[in-house]
């Protein structure tokens, strides 16, 4: 059996985290100009990956898995 590795999918979990990381440290940042810093790199890094997530996959199936951004969000509340 062999396992097709989809690297557009795994690109778009890890953007997926990173945006919510961002999101996460822009509420704690309000503050504080490192955490707020910090947030906008985790951003526009989970921003790079989910292009190149959708330079890998079709974007019906690469978008879908971007909403889990919202559960790590639950999760990070």
């Amino acid at each position: 059996m062999v396992i097709k590795i989809r690297t557009g999918m795994i690109l778009m979990l890890i953007s997926a985290f990173l945006t919510a990381t961002g999101q996460l440290m822009w509420k704690i940042g309000i503050n504080n100009l490192l955490f707020l810093l910090i947030g906008f790199l985790f951003y526009g890094v989970g921003a790079i990956f989910m292009i190149k997530s959708l330079e890998k996959e079709k974007i019906t199936v690469a978008y879908p898995i971007m909403c889990m951004g919202y559960i790590i969000s639950i999760f990070y509340g």
